[in-house]
């Protein structure tokens, strides 16, 4: 396991905790709060990313986690890993028998951009494992008969590397 500086744990629970957005009313809050996210994942490295996507919470969209699967230092491993948390057969699924809301469209998109990008193996680079039946110690698939009729079978195998144990905000 690789231990975070005191500056990197900093970071990860700058952005993990939403400390970078500004919220004073004012017309320019957002433009604010989307340079500090920015400048403060700019300096981030591959491992800062994956912890603060395992910190990272659903119930605000996907920009941030979009943003993280952009950055030139994202690892294969941590894509797997937001993709999985993403719960991608539910989306697969509701997209299949034509029942995605609009909200629900616009994280079907976002998880088929990483699984596209998974199986073109468009990553900086594979060091850190991902194991899609083990994740954070929860299970994310059963690799069940639906599942594999929904997803690339090459999305329900381990990535091998580094097992980083999530650091926690």
């Amino acid at each position: 396991m690789v231990d975070l500086t005191s500056e990197q744990k900093q970071r990860i629970e700058y952005l993990a905790t939403d400390a970078w957005v500004v919220d004073t009313g004012a017309n320019d809050d957002d433009a604010k709060s989307s340079a500090n996210f920015r400048r403060t994942l700019e300096q981030m490295s591959s491992i800062e990313l994956h912890h603060f996507a395992c910190n990272f919470n659903w119930d605000c969209g996907t920009d941030e986690l979009a943003a993280v699967i952009e950055h030139p230092e994202c690892d294969a491993g941590t894509a797997m890993m937001i993709f999985w948390l993403g719960q991608p057969a539910y989306y697969y699924r509701r997209n299949k028998a034509g029942k995605l809301t609009e909200n629900e469209q616009s994280t079907f998109e976002f998880l088929r951009r990483i699984e596209g990008r998974l199986l073109s193996s468009d990553f900086a680079s594979t060091r850190i494992a991902c194991d899609p039946f083990d994740i954070m110690g929860q299970p994310m698939t059963t690799g069940s008969d639906r599942d594999r009729e929904l997803l690339d079978s090459r999305l329900l195998s381990a990535l091998d590397g580094n097992v980083v144990e999530p650091y926690l905000c």
